[in-house]
């Protein structure tokens, strides 16, 4: 059962997830765009609206960083028969 807040909660972790800022500016403009975008198309999903996320805010891309080791093989050490 979806309930009222349950695409700006959604869309509140999406934001945290992906390093936004979600202070209180952010919980304005992203209610109201929201509220805007349900009332404009009522038959958007929750999905649809959270797919517009990255069109509403600019979100952080990935942090440079050292690369993943490589993938090896490794042994749990159970003797083998």
């Amino acid at each position: 059962m979806d309930t009222p807040d349950q695409p700006f909660d959604r869309a509140l972790l999406y934001l945290r997830a992906a390093g936004h800022d979600t202070g209180p500016e952010t919980r304005a403009r992203l209610h109201s765009l929201l509220q805007v975008h349900a009332a404009e198309n009522p038959a958007l999903s929750n999905g649809q609206l959270l797919a517009r996320m990255p069109e509403w805010f600019t979100l952080p891309g990935p942090c440079p960083g050292r690369p993943l080791p490589p993938i090896t093989r490794a042994s749990i050490g159970y003797p083998r028969e």
